[in-house]
């Protein structure tokens, strides 16, 4: 009787696992498979912006430029969810951006390639959707580009410097690269920002209002994007003195704008050549070292002397130089002798 039983069972297992082997495939080929979209968010600044987001709108001056380097890393930026299980479909993501600015006066171009290193996360059945997981590395799949973007920013009010600085901003992100790697949404894309600063003191400040023109829009989809979206934030922080050095400076106090500056500074206290007249460094100083050396006075610096108070009785400024000795000759081209 045992024996008979075990056939029956060992029927139902196999049966069993053939079912839950064949379920995933049956359930990929009747669900929907979402194309991709860009999942990055962070879109730093233009090269000088000051921030890392906002902008400090402190050009100024001629023609200039910058170049930025920046990177980083997300864990699991998109993670969707049909309230019985959660996928990571982007579980890593590693990025750098390259920035080149040039700026004039008060206006700024700018462009920004971004790179990305690593895009790796899970696929799998959520909802009825099938998520297909991204694969790009440097080594085996590497997608060298992502969206590239264009940048203009310029200050409409206010001065580099000055309390409140008002501007406007506009970027347009060209497609590159493949949906399925979620680094591109395939389409092109715009942002239009009002941008505000200021510096009060040691204290600076920026924030931003705009919006950000997302053609794409793949909703239902769970965590798609659903279109345009709204762009806003504040920073605000304090400065840190940077001390500078200038040639013949000294210790001294700071500049203007909040950064120290090394000045000099100076004893005005003249010394006294009177006996017991305090000396430079504070002390007494005994004055029978000078007058012997008035004693020993050459003879040519006496005659020098005498000279220089012969040209004062005439009126002519006393000068050592050649000068001095041409104001003494007549017109004849004869020397006037000083008078004792």
């Amino acid at each position: 009787m045992p024996s008979s039983r075990q056939p029956p069972a060992l029927a139902l297992a196999i049966a069993a696992f053939v079912a839950v082997g064949a379920f995933p495939k049956g359930a990929q080929a009747d669900a929907t498979t979402p194309q991709g979209f860009a999942v990055e968010r962070f879109y730093p600044s233009a090269p000088g912006g000051g921030w890392f987001v906002m902008d400090a709108l402190d050009m100024h001056g001629n023609l200039g430029g910058a170049m930025a380097f920046t990177s980083g890393y997300a864990l699991k930026p998109l993670r969707v969810t049909d309230g019985s299980r959660t996928l990571p479909v982007v579980e890593d993501e590693a990025v750098a951006d390259f920035g080149f600015a040039a700026t004039y006066d008060r206006f700024r171009l700018y462009l920004d390639l971004q790179m990305p290193f690593l895009i790796a996360g899970q696929g799998g059945p959520v909802g009825n959707y099938w998520f297909v997981h991204p694969a790009v590395d440097l080594g085996s799949n590497p997608d060298t580009l992502a969206d590239a973007r264009i940048g203009f920013d310029a200050r409409l009010y206010g001065s580099p410097t000055g309390a409140f600085r008002l501007g406007a901003g506009a970027q347009l992100l060209l497609p590159s690269g493949r949906r399925s790697d979620y680094d591109t949404d395939g389409t092109y894309r715009a942002m239009l920002r009002v941008l505000a600063a200021g510096d009060v003191g040691w204290f600076t400040y920026a924030g931003q209002v705009g919006v950000h023109v997302r053609p794409l829009d793949d909703a239902p989809i769970p965590g798609s994007p659903q279109g345009s979206e709204l762009l806003f934030g504040v920073a605000a922080g304090a400065k840190l003195g940077v001390a500078k050095h200038r040639p013949g400076r000294g210790p001294g106090g700071l500049r203007g704008d909040g950064v120290p500056v090394l000045l000099r500074h100076r004893d005005h206290r003249r010394r006294r050549s009177r006996l017991g007249a305090p000396g430079r460094n504070g002390g007494r100083r005994d004055s029978a070292p000078r007058q012997a050396r008035h004693r020993r006075r050459p003879r040519r610096a006496l005659r020098r002397a005498g000279v220089a108070a012969g040209l004062r009785r005439r009126g002519v400024r006393a000068h050592r130089g050649p000068q001095a000795l041409a104001a003494t000759r007549r017109p004849g081209g004869r020397r006037d002798r000083p008078s004792a």
